[in-house]
C-alpha cells in the first residue's frame, strides 16, 4: 500500500483530501505545517507528498532538505493558485486551485507509475 503525506493547514480541505485518497486505497497521513511534516517524512517515508504551497510559505528549501535527507524518492505535488513552479522548482507536479479529484488522482498515478482506472 502506497503512503501519502498531505501538508495542509486548512482542516476541512485536508480532511477531504484524506478521505478521497483513502477511498482510492492509499494509506494517508497529514501535517498542518512543516515541523509536523518533517517528523512524518522521517517516520513514514511517503511515496507521495501533497503540499499546499501556503502551508509552507517561505520554507521551500527546508522542505526540500527534509526530502533529501529522509527519502528523496518521494514524489512531490505542490498545490497553489497558479499551477506553476515559481517558488518550488523541485516539485514533480503542480495543481492549480481549485482542482478536480480526477486531476489529483491523475497526477498521483503518473508519479506512482499507475494507469488511471
Amino acid at each position: 500500500m502506497k503512503t501519502v503525506l498531505i501538508i495542509e493547514q486548512d482542516k476541512t480541505f485536508k480532511e477531504n483530501l484524506v478521505e478521497l485518497l483513502e477511498l482510492e486505497g492509499y494509506k494517508v497521513k497529514s501535517a498542518s505545517n512543516l515541523t509536523e511534516a518533517e517528523i512524518q517524512i522521517l517516520k513514514l517515508k511517503p511515496s507521495v507528498i501533497i503540499c499546499d504551497e501556503t502551508s509552507i510559505y517561505g520554507e521551500f528549501e527546508k522542505l526540500n532538505n527534509a526530502l533529501i535527507e529522509a527519502h528523496k524518492n518521494s514524489g512531490l505535488i505542490i498545490i497553489n493558485t497558479d499551477g506553476t513552479n515559481q517558488n518550488f522548482k523541485e516539485a514533480d507536479a503542480y495543481l492549480k486551485m481549485p482542482f478536480r479529484d480526477d486531476e489529483l488522482l491523475a497526477k498521483m498515478n503518473s508519479l506512482l507509475g499507475h494507469n488511471a482506472s
